[in-house]
């Protein structure tokens, strides 16, 4: 009987190991621990067990469940926070390249003319959050550095792929602010 229990525990111990992500392994691993070192106890307090074995599996399923809705993002899209504040400029880049940096140079320049009336958001394409990975898709980025434009109604005005002078950026801003796109 005690070698069936420890055997189910093993399998809802590798399913849920598979199943949840590598941030809650360690968690799971710790109450898979316990459990088992609980039935592995002797048969002392058998009744106790059985409410404790019942409180931990619970928890296995329980906690992570709560803990993933807990630190799952509000899953507030760009264009809505874009809809209801100002025009944004995305800007979708990465550490490792030339362009970027070249304008990153330029935008430092140029953004604290604008920051009080676009919203810059960089973006960073090896990221892991989900939320970047989505918003590369939903806009289709292929190249770096890509900006995109949006007004105030979350429409796309305008997409520049490559390094752009001062001048340039100057220009696409002014057009996102008065409306126009290219």
């Amino acid at each position: 009987m005690q070698i069936n229990i420890v055997h189910n525990i093993r399998s809802i111990y590798q399913n849920l190991t598979e199943l949840y992500s590598v941030k809650y392994h360690k968690y799971i691993h710790i109450v898979y621990l316990l459990l088992n070192t609980k039935i592995r106890q002797g048969r002392k307090k058998r009744i106790m067990k059985k409410h404790i074995n019942l409180a931990v599996i619970l928890a296995i399923f329980i906690v992570p469940i709560v803990m993933y809705y807990s630190f799952k993002s509000t899953g507030q899209d760009t264009a809505t926070v874009a809809k209801s504040m100002s025009p944004m400029v995305l800007d979708f880049s990465s550490e490792m390249c030339f362009e970027c940096q070249q304008l990153k140079k330029q935008m430092d320049q140029v953004e604290p003319k604008y920051n009080k009336v676009i919203m810059f958001k960089k973006i960073m394409i090896n990221s892991a959050k989900p939320e970047d990975q989505q918003l590369i898709k939903k806009y289709k980025i292929k190249v770096v550095p890509t900006l995109v434009y949006i007004d105030k109604n979350g429409n796309v005005v305008n997409k520049t792929e490559g390094a752009l002078t001062k001048q340039e950026l100057e220009r696409n801003f002014n057009r996102l602010l008065n409306g126009k796109s290219n």
